[in-house]
């Protein structure tokens, strides 16, 4: 476990860059409501603390449970494999995905929360996790009917888009929308509109 956690740290040598900054831009301008994000490195944190926004930090099932109980009211950095700086959360998710595959608890109900209330984007997501059986069911949980649209900004070359639509679109039908994004351009276009 101690050399894993040294190859952890060893990846986390970088500075935000400036898809972090916008992000962080728009946080303290008040146009996002939460940031949710599968990535364990630190950058989007960092970011936000050179633009002075405060957040909660969310990465334990507890921490998950305690934030869901409370409403999901408080700005915060959703870390749904945990952090860099704590790096026990990046070991339990990954033994947690070993055993069962995929997320659940309250991580699931907090995410299921935010996308049926609030237009949801993912940006670069390859959604190469969601083939596992618990995402499954969180796609269908989510549904066609009800809630907000949920955007899927790919990379512009990749070619993920049918596997998204496969494994998302078939549950959430027109709710779904696919596009192809060059950050931090598209992210601050499409974000414009939401004013």
């Amino acid at each position: 476990q101690d050399k894993v956690v040294e190859l952890l740290k060893s990846l986390d040598k970088g500075e935000p860059n400036a898809n972090h900054k916008v992000i962080a831009k728009m946080a303290k301008d008040g146009k996002l409501k939460s940031i949710m994000t599968t990535n364990f490195d630190e950058y989007i944190e960092r970011a936000l603390d050179e633009e002075s926004v405060p957040y909660k930090l969310v990465c334990t099932n507890d921490e998950f449970r305690e934030y869901y109980k409370n409403g999901c009211e408080d700005f915060a950095v959703l870390k749904l494999r945990g952090t860099m700086s704590r790096p026990e959360t990046i070991i339990s998710v990954a033994m947690h995905y070993s055993k069962h595959g995929g997320f659940g608890g309250h991580k699931s109900l907090v995410a299921h929360k935010f996308v049926k209330s609030y237009p949801t984007f993912f940006l670069g997501c390859s959604g190469w996790d969601f083939g596992y059986s618990t995402y499954q069911e969180f796609w269908a949980a989510v549904g066609k009917k009800e809630g907000e649209k949920i955007y899927f900004l790919k990379l512009k070359g990749r070619t993920n888009s049918s596997m998204i639509s496969n494994l998302v679109g078939r549950h959430i039908g027109d709710r779904l929308i696919i596009g192809e994004c060059v950050l931090p351009h598209s992210t601050i276009s499409i974000l414009e509109r939401f004013q």
